[in-house]
């Protein structure tokens, strides 16, 4: 009997400290669609109120956060990496906030195969229900993003919190 008596305590404190938990339980996929001259990518985010960045854990000039997309065609390489990205520089202040301050503190950009910034070509990112959004609106960098005619977004998350962190693909839906 006391032996069933402490598997059920243990039991309760256990369950009782996961519900305490933010769950990684959310839908670990992005989205592609290409309407006309203009693409959205969507990422998808977990149910956490606060995030933090800057970390002490984290090393000085590091990427700690990533929501990135690259193109493939059917026959061709990726030119270009693009998304949010936050790197934690010498003597930052580690930050606590929601998913909008992280993502106004990040940068989003256009990177190339030789990892040079694209300053050139502008992508936008917003946070809506629930998802970050990446969009291409401006016709320059759409046309260089979509040259080689991509078929598949590959999608890479990395946070410092590992339950979050994923990499996917999914077709590109083009609508008319």
């Amino acid at each position: 009997m006391r032996i069933i008596g402490l598997f059920m305590v243990l039991s309760f404190f256990v369950s009782g400290f996961a519900w305490g938990q933010e769950t990684a339980d959310y839908d670990k996929k992005c989205t592609a669609v290409v309407q006309g001259q203009r693409a959205q990518f969507s990422f998808s985010l977990p149910e956490r109120q606060l995030w933090e960045w800057n970390l002490k854990e984290t090393e000085d000039n590091k990427l700690e956060y990533t929501w990135e997309i690259s193109l493939t065609g059917t026959d061709s390489k990726g030119k270009y990496n693009f998304g949010v990205y936050l790197f934690k520089y010498p003597h930052s202040q580690e930050v606590r906030g929601d998913i909008d301050r992280l993502i106004s503190d990040a940068q989003t950009s256009v990177w190339d195969q030789s990892l040079s910034i694209r300053d050139d070509l502008t992508i936008k990112s917003t946070i809506q229900d629930k998802k970050l959004l990446l969009n291409v609106t401006d016709s320059k960098t759409f046309a260089e993003l979509f040259s080689q005619k991509p078929t598949i977004a590959h999608c890479r998350v990395s946070t410092p919190y590992p339950e979050i962190n994923y990499i996917s693909e999914t077709q590109i839906e083009f609508k008319k």
